[in-house]
């Protein structure tokens, strides 16, 4: 347990300060660009836990890269920017409400879901979703950053409270590490580092509990995105997606929990549903 602690806290003072200095100050293609390549990886690493042919591998990474090539091409062209945007939205929007309610019925009815194909679209689909997110949050840099630092103190507010008070499984036939007391302890960790930006900005009450909601919900979706591929992994009897990040597994380890949190995010600063 403390040399995997060891790796994975000399893993986060590397990538942190990286991933800062990047959304910052990277321009938007080579934001674009990065991106694309991560959500490459975590593509690699959903066709490991979905068991594809080495040939159909291939096919979903090159597809999803160039839908990635496409749609960046679009958003590049003036006269067509608008346009592409709102398409973008309206994608998201539906992307994400569908994908939320489903990922919940199969949370919740332990749902094993044995055909390759739905493995595979669905995590097409899902990073699809989550690449247009990533790569328009990064226009308002400090909001993602916000939503970033809730989505990091929820993963390790809970990971710490889970290890040293956990009791209660969460979901047992899922993912048995993770307990209730996890959750807690994700949902406090939280409420203090928003409770940081209220005292800071001072925002008006209804912004201020707006904030508190929204911070809850994010929450939420970190943990149902965390469960979900903590389901498929079991589907696959794997314990991570990979090896690429000493002590955290595979990149999408990483990312599970922001797979729902960071289109809802988008959604939330582009003003659907607010």
């Amino acid at each position: 347990y403390i040399i995997m602690l060891r790796q994975r806290v000399l893993t986060a003072a590397v990538v942190l300060p990286s991933l800062l200095i990047l959304v910052i100050f990277s321009s938007h293609l080579v934001w674009a660009t990065l991106t694309i390549i991560l959500i490459s990886i975590c593509a690699k690493e959903w066709c490991s836990i979905s068991g594809l042919t080495e040939f159909k591998k291939n096919y979903f990474i090159v597809s999803l890269v160039l839908a990635n090539v496409v749609v960046l091409l679009c958003l590049n062209m003036p006269q067509f920017y608008h346009s592409s945007r709102e398409t973008l939205e309206n994608i998201v929007f539906f992307i994400t409400l569908i994908s939320v309610v489903l990922i919940i019925l199969a949370i919740y009815f332990r749902w094993y879901i044995k055909s390759k194909i739905i493995l595979a679209s669905t995590g097409w689909i899902l990073l699809f979703n989550l690449w247009l997110s990533i790569l328009e949050l990064q226009r308002d840099p400090f909001f993602f950053l916000a939503v970033l630092g809730i989505v990091f103190v929820s993963d390790t507010a809970a990971y710490f409270t889970g290890k040293k008070f956990g009791k209660s499984s969460l979901a047992p036939q899922i993912s048995p590490n993770k307990t209730w007391e996890g959750v807690l302890g994700a949902y406090v960790g939280t409420t203090i580092f928003v409770s940081i930006f209220v005292y800071l900005l001072q925002p008006e009450i209804r912004d201020a509990l707006l904030l508190y909601l929204y911070t809850g919900l994010i929450v939420a979706l970190c943990v149902f995105g965390d469960l979900f591929v903590s389901l498929l992994k079991r589907l696959g009897d794997l314990k991570d997606s990979g090896n690429l990040l000493p002590g955290h597994g595979g990149l999408l380890d990483r990312v599970d929990s922001m797979i729902l949190a960071l289109p809802f995010a988008f959604l939330i600063v582009s003003g659907i549903g607010a």
